[in-house]
């Protein structure tokens, strides 16, 4: 956490720097000073970090270490209080042009110059006393260590969990490595694979290790990242931890204060009847297969050890037998490294198809990074989003089993996460400790002005008045009952360094006029709360991000929101609070004329087509919408969205309702596909179905509702190679769906409900493959489940909601007609409407064969 802090510090000093240099005059030399000597400490942050977790840090060392985060942060508050200060000046409205102009206008000269060099001097203090505590002899160490990380270990994590569609040119050297794993001798085998940085060893390894076969043949399976600053006792502790955890088991706590002799001894024990697998990757010492070999023993079951390596050396030391093999990897052939390169620079844009006018530029690329799949691989990485950094941040925390998914959506991205209980604990209590973040749950506990972050739970009477001032940058609330006056006075008062605001769930009906005081905002959340208006001050929070308004009771944008350009989220429907709005009715928000100047958005949604003004004209200035809804569109705005849709090449997800029955969603006008598309929504009448949505490579997910389509809409469907969801809500006026052989290959959810003609449905062997979930529900013509539903086979739920009575009772259990029909399904639900009519269900017949 120290070196987060360090790395903000850090992080604002630089484009400080950036600006006119000869505006800050005399400061510049000061700023710059403070800058270097923090880049040069930052290595021997991770260095404390590493003794903190093998227990070799004294407490001389921890109180450092507290210092000097509480010296970085010191130095981010001079800079963000100062630029506060200008932002508030009359006549600035809060928009900040030139950072380094505004530094030497904030306070008079001295005292600037006095907190500079307070700060410039505590941090020489504290890189003495590093010097005193040993960490200047391990620099060039840590260095390496660091650049280690940041050069290779990104690229090392990546590897081990690249997608099965992006791994290109190893499918041979992928069968013949299987081959060597399953097959041959009974001799423990040591496979060394080995090749230089980039040519993807460790992507080849994990494939072949979590190939099904494999696995399948092995009764102990460990993966473990090795790199340089191994030691062999936390190797043979992750091992015993690994091989514990594939058995579904929990590794003894005494192993932690083994030593090596015992965590051997333990290893050969575990293992000593067992066929087992390991993989160790990145492996850099030649001695490492001679420390590591004594807890793996040779017994004569096939056993196998697969290392990763770029050094020859290693690759050789580790082949001690003529069983044991050592691979090395070629570079990819030009066909296929063309192949990769498209997979990965145009997957967004053109569905992995490199359009004609830059063949001649990629094609350059290629050749410059001579068959390397890493290369290839890093190259259009560069100029990432912060929401791209931010979703890798927790894709890695999850992959190292840091946060737990509790729930995956419809495309296996994770949708909700957690920690376990006793992780959180831990966590907390690191976090007060450093004053990174605290928690007020209990009634006595007390607030700590130096805290970062603020995590308020159920807490009724906080009493933050006396507070003056405080650097708190995050506020978020839980499970509370009421927000007394007294803390939402203080928070919008004196907290005015506030960067985070998180409401949802609060109870909360108003956001105060004092909201545009916290000039540095960057989220605000009032999310399923009873808001019903934002102030004009909003239009003063001019670095705010995400605005969102979901579940609120907020029905229009004041035309102050088109002030903030750097706004990337604006996240808002809202519901009558008199009825309850299933999610799909819930209404979209009124938007001002003027906002195609938020060029910035990238997700919209939902607004309303406005026609006071030309709505489609402005969207066609946000050309980096990733996500975008739109409410009660008129018959007559159909060419013109279609029109800006087309300017939005990185669309990820579309959402549009019509205006009423009446009005028809003419979508027919796009020629320029959004190859980008994922997620389609369509509520309205169509006419005829739009014949673009054919040409969708990337779409996972359509949904159609009260569409009025009269042609089967399946024939345009069943070809798209990504679908993994199917809704079809009254979108069909038909009496037959016809389900031909090959169609629908990867889908894996089916929704069909109110199709009120619908009387047939009708599954050809080789349909649907992959199905593993079936919804229908009020069809009232369908009185028979789908003819060959048997031909399902990865089929795993069937849920038939408020269906005919006839259908019902053929599904009853042991006595209903279609009941072996759907024996091979291991979860079949059947619910209909009570007698007395209303609209509660009772499940009647639950399957669970298997």
């Amino acid at each position: 956490m120290a070196e987060i802090a360090v790395n903000l510090a850090v992080d604002k000093l630089v484009p400080l720097l950036e600006q006119e240099l000869k505006l800050l005059k005399g400061l510049h030399k000061e700023v710059e000073s403070i800058r270097i000597e923090l880049q040069f400490i930052q290595p021997w942050l991770g260095d404390a970090d590493e003794k903190a977790e093998k227990r070799e840090i004294n407490d001389g060392v921890k109180a450092w270490v507290k210092e000097l985060r509480r010296v970085s942060h010191q130095m981010e508050d001079v800079i963000d209080e100062n630029i506060l200060r200008v932002a508030q000046r009359p006549g600035r409205h809060g928009f900040i042009h030139k950072v380094g102009h505004l530094i030497i206008k904030i306070k008079p000269r001295h005292k600037i110059d006095s907190e500079i060099q307070d700060i410039r001097t505590t941090i020489r203090e504290l890189k003495g006393l590093g010097v005193e505590y040993g960490f200047s002899s391990a620099l060039s160490e840590a260095s390496g260590r660091s650049a280690e990380k940041n050069d290779t270990n990104d690229s090392q994590v990546a590897a081990l969990f690249i997608e099965e569609a992006e791994v290109v040119g190893i499918e041979s050297q992928r069968a013949e490595l299987r081959s060597w794993l399953v097959e041959a001798a009974s001799k423990r085998t040591v496979i060394s694979l080995v090749g230089m940085g980039g040519l993807g060893k460790t992507t080849l390894a994990k494939k072949v290790f979590d190939d099904k076969i494999v696995t399948q043949s092995f009764a102990c399976h460990a993966c473990i990242c090795v790199s340089k600053s191994y030691t062999v006792k936390e190797i043979l502790r992750t091992m015993i931890k690994k091989f514990y955890e594939d058995g579904k088991g929990s590794a003894p706590q005494e192993i932690d204060s083994m030593e090596k002799a015992s965590l051997i001894s333990k290893l050969r024990e575990y293992l000593h009847e067992k066929r087992y697998v390991v993989l160790f990757d990145d492996v850099w010492n030649p001695d490492f297969w001679g420390s590591i070999k004594p807890a793996l023993p040779d017994n004569g079951k096939g056993s196998r050890v697969i290392i990763t390596t770029r050094d020859e050396v290693v690759a050789s030391c580790s082949k001690e037998s003529p069983f044991d093999r050592v691979y090395k990897l070629p570079t990819l052939a030009p066909k296929k490294a063309w192949e990769l390169f498209c997979k990965k620079a145009f997957q967004s844009d053109y569905g992995g198809h490199c359009p004609s006018t830059l063949e001649e530029l990629s094609w350059g690329i290629i050749n410059r990074c001579g068959g390397l799949p890493l290369a290839l691989v890093t190259i259009e990485n560069k100029g990432k989003t912060l929401e791209e950094v931010g979703e890798e941040y927790l894709t890695e925390l999850i992959h190292r089993s840091l946060v737990q998914v509790s729930l995956v959506d419809f495309d296996g991205k994770a949708r909700t996460c957690k920690v376990h209980d006793l992780l959180r604990e831990i966590i907390i209590s690191k976090s007060e400790g450093l004053s990174f973040c605290q928690l007020l749950a209990k009634e006595d506990s007390k607030f700590d002005e130096q805290t970062r972050r603020l995590s308020i739970h159920n807490r009724e009477h906080i009493v933050l008045k006396n507070i003056i001032e405080s650097r708190i940058r995050s506020v978020f609330i839980f499970e509370a009952d009421k927000l007394p006056e007294p803390f939402m006075g203080t928070l919008f008062t004196n907290f005015k360094l506030m960067k985070v605001l998180d409401f949802e769930d609060a109870p909360l009906d108003c956001v105060p006029e004092e909201v545009g005081n916290l000039f540095h905002l960057r989220y605000l959340s009032v999310t399923n709360t009873k808001v019903k208006t934002l102030p004009r001050s909003i239009g003063r929070l001019c670095n705010l991000l995400t605005l969102d308004l979901k579940m609120s009771l907020v029905s229009e944008l004041p035309i102050e929101i088109n002030r903030l350009h750097m706004l990337r989220h604006l996240l808002a429907y809202h519901i009558d609070e008199k009825i309850y709005l299933p999610r799909d009715r819930q209404q979209g928000v009124k938007i001002h004329e003027g906002f195609g100047c938020l060029k910035a958005l990238q997700k919209l949604y939902f607004v309303e087509a406005n026609h006071r003004h030309n709505l489609m004209k402005e969207l066609r200035e946000l050309r980096q919408l990733r996500k975008l809804g739109i409410k009660k569109l008129k018959s007559e705005d159909g060419r013109a969205l279609c029109a800006a849709i087309e300017n939005m090449s990185q669309l990820a997800s579309l959402d549009i309702s019509s205006g009423n029955r009446d009005d028809i969603l003419d979508l027919q006008f796009i020629s320029s596909l959004p190859r980008s598309l994922q997620r389609l929504s369509l509520r309205g009448h169509l006419g005829k179905f739009p014949n673009w949505i054919s040409e969708l490579e990337n779409l996972t997910r359509i949904r159609l509702l009260s569409s009025g389509l009269i042609e089967d809409p399946l024939k345009f469907l069943q070809a798209l190679p990504s679908l993994l969801e199917l809704g079809l809500y009254g979108a069909y006026d038909g009496e037959l769906l016809y389900f031909e052989e090959g169609g629908f290959q990867k889908l894996k959810t089916l929704r069909l409900l109110c199709l009120n003609a619908l009387n047939s449905v009708i599954i050809d062997n080789g349909a649907l493959p992959l199905l593993q979930l079936l919804v229908i529900a009020s069809c009232r013509q369908l009185k028979n489940v789908p003819s060959d539903i048997q031909h399902l086979k990865n089929l795993r739920n069937l849920h038939l909601f408020d269906m005919p009575h006839e259908l019902n009772a053929r599904m009853k259990q042991n006595e209903g007609q279609d009941c072996q029909v759907v024996k091979h399904i291991p979860s079949v639900f059947c619910y209909y409407k009570s007698e007395d009519g209303h609209r509660s269900y009772e499940c009647i017949t639950p399957f669970k064969q298997g």
